[in-house]
């Protein structure tokens, strides 16, 4: 939990002008499901795209060009881009940012589906891949809500040993907010989806996204399919050398604050470096943080704040390089602790 400070969001957007914000659409030539992906850039310094890369200008255009970093925004299940805190955290960061709509969602269009965690990475990915060819970003940090944060997990799960490779596949900060850990939790709602089931053999699930009501079909397979998720192993192969910031309500009744537990014990035991993984929890506040954006969106900004300065120090530098330690590695108690220390000093309290 945050309280109000000189680093709160007030005092971030203040430290720097609103970026400018534009729309574009992001083509996904998925062979089977192509989309175009409807997204809003926001840039500090507004330049213009490159031309696509088989241009014959696009090798000069590209070198003359500066690498700057981006922050990648992701929304939850049948949201959209401008949902929650997303807008303040875009005014509030002092790096420009890309939000989307994930294919069947607002102004994007194709088909939903309740577990089809793959298209929703290959969406990601698409986005990806066109802000580093096109304006030559590099990708510095991805937050993702809820589904969002699901899917962020599932492609740093993908490109894990790309990441270790590669340095311009390397994406350093991940920000899960109120992440579900448990899949199988979603059977707290089987008596709403069989009574749907039991009449017509599908759930039909009303909400209303943007100011326009909507419909989607839940099957009964597409239940199991999310419940069978294998969360815990795709956290497992998260990259060994990219920080984490673990996000959650402590009202949450969509997804109890305890799942953050699974994260935070899987990612601070033997082989991750100390303070890579971080808690901060937002009391009172519920799956969407209605009421709490300016916390989330210190907390967000304040961790990116310190963990690169703590990348940037020569004893964890080394250690990302894989040079050996001063010391033996930490117990997974003493990671949690020495985390929870450094949260409390840089203002993301527990």
């Amino acid at each position: 939990m945050s309280t109000s400070n000189p680093s709160s969001p007030a005092a971030a957007s203040s430290a720097h002008p609103r970026p400018t914000q534009t729309k574009i659409f992001v083509h996904a030539s998925s062979p089977q499901n192509p989309v175009d992906i409807a997204g809003i850039i926001a840039q500090h310094e507004v330049f213009a795209p490159l031309p696509p890369s088989n241009d014959p200008s696009y090798a000069t255009l590209k070198a003359a060009l500066p690498r700057r970093p981006v922050a990648l925004i992701l929304h939850g299940v049948l949201a959209h881009k401008d949902q929650i805190y997303h807008k303040k955290l875009v005014d509030a960061l002092p790096i420009d940012s890309f939000r989307f709509d994930f294919r069947a969602n607002h102004e994007t269009p194709g088909s939903w589906g309740m577990a089809k965690f793959g298209d929703d990475v290959d969406d990601l990915r698409a986005v990806i891949m066109f802000l580093r060819e096109r304006y030559n970003y590099s990708i510095e940090l991805i937050v993702g809500h809820s589904r969002g944060s699901i899917v962020g997990w599932a492609y740093y799960a993908r490109f894990a040993e790309a990441m270790r490779v590669d340095p311009e596949e390397d994406i350093p900060l991940w920000a899960s907010v109120a992440g579900r850990w448990r899949m199988a939790g979603i059977h707290k709602r089987d008596a709403e989806f069989n009574a749907g089931f039991a009449k017509e053999g599908v759930y039909r699930w009303k909400v209303r996204v943007a100011g326009q009501d909507r419909e989607v079909i839940v099957r009964p397979e597409d239940v199991e399919a999310f419940a069978k998720f294998p969360m815990e192993q795709t956290v497992r192969n998260f990259p060994a050398d990219t920080d984490c910031l673990i996000l959650h309500g402590t009202a949450d009744k969509t997804v109890p604050t305890c799942d953050a537990a699974g994260y935070v014990n899987t990612l601070t035991g033997p082989g991750r470096r100390p303070g890579s993984c971080q808690l901060c929890l937002i009391e009172d506040a519920d799956h969407n943080l209605r009421g709490k954006f300016d916390e989330v969106v210190e907390a967000i900004v304040s961790w990116r704040q310190s963990r690169l300065a703590a990348r940037a120090a020569p004893e964890e530098a080394a250690q990302r390089a894989g040079l050996p330690a001063a010391a033996a590695a930490p117990s997974t108690g003493e990671a949690m602790e020495r985390t929870w220390r450094q949260s409390t000093d840089s203002k993301v309290r527990l």
